[in-house]
């Protein structure tokens, strides 16, 4: 007897109990014998589906019924004859030979999928010895759905949920490892008429969403996430790049998406390069698909339509915050596309995403959402326009000419309608995310649902619109453009004016549940454009968790600046005023900020 295939990955001992062992018992594992027994030494081809060696033609070969010979990679025939029935016979074996070789590609990807299953289910077993997949998936799409989604409305949930039950082994289905074309399993198993490419979509997205749910979540939501999601994330990328070419010669909607969340996740484990890579695949791709255009998304099927949508805009968001944040080019642009972007936010015909059959969803829950979701896209757009017009004014205010040109009239117009649209932006705001109760009605669980994705989204905008107005306001000095706002450059009024977003962010932070806060943000990214940051150890560190500590790091680093460079007594107590409580709640986003406390000194910072 052997062992089962549990007990032999694991390399455990195994006493052969049947229906199942001692050792998968006790893990919750699902007992099998399907894996074939290795051997050692050359493996061997079947001699009944293995081509014919190559051979040097023989006379014979010229005649019309002749077999034909194969080339040495054994993978076309070559006929010396072109009669009719030499061809046809040629034609049938060769397609023959297709089909054997499409089959037996098809089980081996699925032995190997299987493989990155039983990896990833032994890893969870060894963090949560009473958890697998099916427990664990759960969870994470729960938590997506209710924190996540509200701000990254990339899946729909009844597919992800549909996904979850093929391959949990709650279900009690065997893992499939035989091709599509299997007429052992045909009609009877769930992934028999799934395709190799579509499997592997299916489980690089579910495992992909748990990876990015993971790594976001604080701990008191979601405990062992952090341990979790590198397992997650590898099982994710391992499936990816089993089908990786055939994916990106047929893309669709999960493509792209697959890529944005291992681009997220390796973000926030500290991988800046590797993340802006993964990036920029998922944004060739959404090119290459013509998702900028509306054209494309006609006569689609509205689920995917819809996801090919959101997933466009989110990219869209993350390139404008990486050119404003990062200094990155700008690469989804209607100068770089070469084209207008004609894609429309939300169509009358909008495809609902979310589970409508839940209660906590029912509308106009997702309409909110969605309309809150492309309120964010605006700000970035609204942040992206005004870096354009500081990078046409640039020469005008760096130039070294003696006789610099003058801005002109309709240029200082333009940038201050862009100026004034920016700080017009919170004006705009829905009254579901300007008043949201705050009820403690534990009776009323639908509206605690929907209120926790409208204040995730509400703290999302009031961090990044006061984040970007440092940012802007720091680019107006660097230009000596701060005539056009009707400050003056003088080092105090600066200083005020940056004390002034200081507590304006202050005041949106406490404002919200704590919770919120933690949970609100994706992968990380430095914020340069301020040379005082490289001063602080704490702030030069190279990536945090989430943007809004990123955000909130900013402001703190800003007054710290003021109270060391600036001689106006009232002006440095402000700052330090406001500094002591950014500190604290840094210190509870990120253990991290402790180390700004010491270097620096509570007392001294408090005055």
């Amino acid at each position: 007897m052997r062992a089962c295939d549990s007990c032999r990955r694991r390399k455990v001992k195994c006493d052969f109990n049947s229906p199942q062992c001692s050792s998968c018992q006790l893990s919750d594992l699902l007992c099998a014998y399907t894996v074939p027994p290795k051997k050692r030494g050359r493996r061997f081809r079947n001699p009944a589906s293995a081509p014919p060696p190559p051979s040097r033609p023989s006379p014979s070969s010229v005649l019309p019924d002749a077999s034909p010979s194969w080339s040495p990679a054994g993978a076309f025939p070559v006929m010396t004859s072109p009669t009719a029935s030499g061809l046809s016979n040629v034609s049938s074996q060769h397609k023959g030979h297709v089909r054997s070789t499409d089959t037996l590609q098809s089980t081996d990807f699925r032995f190997q999928l299987r493989d990155v299953y039983q990896k990833l289910e032994d890893a969870i077993a060894n963090i949560q010895h009473r958890s697998s997949i099916g427990k664990l998936g759960l969870q994470c799409i729960n938590l997506y759905m209710q924190y996540l989604f509200p701000i990254m409305p990339l899946v729909h949930e009844r597919s992800l949920r549909l996904s979850l039950a093929i391959f949990s082994a709650d279900s009690g289905l065997s893992f499939p490892c035989d091709s599509p074309n299997s007429q052992s399993q045909a009609g009877t198993h769930p992934f028999s008429g799934t395709t190799d490419l579509d499997l592997c979509r299916l489980f690089s997205l579910l495992t992909a969403v748990c990876a990015e749910t993971c790594i976001v979540l604080p701990s008191h939501i979601f405990a062992d996430g952090s341990r979790l999601a590198n397992h997650f994330l590898s099982a994710s990328r391992s499936c990816l790049s089993l089908q990786q070419d055939n994916d990106i010669e047929s893309p669709n909607s999960s493509s792209v998406i697959i890529r944005y969340f291992h681009s997220n996740s390796i973000h926030a484990m500290g991988k800046a390069k590797v993340s802006w890579f993964l990036l920029g695949d998922a944004i060739r791709l959404a090119q290459a698909m013509c998702l900028h255009h509306e054209y494309a998304l006609e006569n689609m099927d509205p689920v995917e339509a819809q996801l090919r949508r959101n997933i466009f805009w989110q990219l869209h968001t993350g390139d404008k915050s990486a050119a404003l944040l990062n200094n990155r080019p700008f690469i989804l642009h209607d100068f770089t596309l070469r084209d207008h972007i004609s894609v429309r936010h939300a169509p009358p015909d909008r495809y609902s995403l979310l589970d409508t059959t839940r209660p906590h969803n029912t509308e106009p829950y997702e309409s909110r959402l969605m309309q809150s979701f492309h309120l964010c896209q605006n700000l970035w757009n609204l942040g992206a326009k005004l870096l354009l017009d500081f990078q046409l004014l640039r020469p005008f205010s760096t130039s070294t000419s003696p006789d610099p040109p003058p801005i002109t009239d309709k240029q200082s117009s333009a940038i201050l309608d862009a100026y004034v649209q920016f700080l017009s932006f919170t004006d705009d705001m829905p009254l579901w995310l300007k008043e949201i109760e705050d009820t403690q009605d534990a009776a009323d669980a639908n509206q605690g649902y929907q209120r926790a994705g409208f204040w995730v989204q509400r703290i999302n905008l009031q961090v990044t619109f006061q984040s970007l107005s440092l940012i802007i306001l720091q680019r107006f000095l660097d230009l000596n453009l701060l005539s056009l706002l009707g400050l003056s450059s003088e080092p105090v009024m600066i200083a005020l004016k940056k004390t002034e977003i200081a507590r304006e962010m202050l005041l949106a932070i406490q404002s919200a549940p704590f919770e919120f806060l933690q949970i609100n943000g994706e992968s990380c990214v430095r914020t340069p454009g301020f040379p005082f940051l490289q001063d602080f150890d704490i702030i030069n560190a190279q990536f945090l968790r989430k943007v809004q500590v990123e955000r909130i790091r900013q402001v703190g680093a800003s007054l710290l600046q003021i109270s060391q460079t600036i001689k106006n007594e009232r002006i440095v107590k402000r700052a330090e005023l406001e500094l002591p409580n950014l500190l604290n709640i840094l210190a509870r986003l990120d253990s991290r900020a402790s180390d700004l406390k010491q270097q620096y000194g509570a007392t001294d910072l408090q005055g």
